[in-house]
């Protein structure tokens, strides 16, 4: 398994083991709670948006685990088939790169839930801010929250459109080619062809795990 940078972690997130066969416990978020417990009574919305939010950042970390976990597989795979011309071992590559794919779907659905879980969060706690006694120091960390936000889901869309139409794409003529490269955080991943060319590394969460870091903050800052 690919060692995750630990400056990618968020000091809020706390070693967890899932108990399902991984080799070692993954840092997860379990911060929700704390803040509906103690806000749900001005906003009750703000339990289910908040609560999923987390689960879906959490869902990120997980596949990117599972999408490190087949790349290392299937780079040891085809080395193998290089040394040995073992027909198998390269068909058990060819297997874990189709499951990158198709994890790698199900992370961008993830990144998107973010997007707009995110979006639905601040507006929920802004209806708390309105009445608050200090509002500058509030404004302040939602204005930090919200630009932990842009710089997190920068091309979100794109990178999820590309799975999500595929097919439509296919069957137009129109799909943008699609290639995976491991780094030292992960898989990146690049659309279409120069000069419409986009690069997305799956593995760095830190953006996102920032952006939830500072809209806990600002959650926190309102008086309940």
């Amino acid at each position: 398994m690919r060692i995750v940078d630990p400056r990618a972690r968020s000091p809020l997130q706390r070693s967890v083991s899932l108990l399902d066969g991984s080799k070692s416990p993954l840092f997860l978020f379990y911060e929700a709670e704390a803040v509906v417990s103690r806000l749900e009574y001005l906003q009750p919305g703000i339990r289910m948006a908040v609560h999923s939010l987390e689960n879906y950042i959490n869902a990120l970390t997980i596949q990117r685990d599972r999408i490190d976990e087949n790349q290392g597989q299937a780079e040891s795979l085809f080395d193998r088939y290089e040394q040995t011309e073992d027909p198998e071992a390269e068909l058990a590559g060819n297997l874990r790169v189709a499951m990158i794919f198709l994890d790698v779907h199900f992370y961008f659905i993830c990144l998107d839930k973010f997007v707009k879980l995110f979006r639905l969060s601040l507006d929920i706690l802004a209806r708390l801010a309105r009445g608050a006694p200090d509002p500058t120091v509030i404004r302040s960390k939602r204005t930090l929250a919200e630009r932990a936000f842009n710089q997190a889901s920068q091309h979100s869309d794109t990178a999820r459109n590309f799975h999500e139409h595929l097919d439509k794409e296919i069957a137009t003529r129109q799909h943008p080619g699609f290639r995976a490269r491991g780094t030292a955080l992960g898989v990146e991943l690049t659309f279409g062809a120069p000069p419409n060319q986009l690069t997305v590394e799956v593995g760095n969460l830190g953006p996102v795990y920032t952006a939830y870091d500072k809209l806990i903050d600002y959650a926190n800052s309102l008086p309940a």
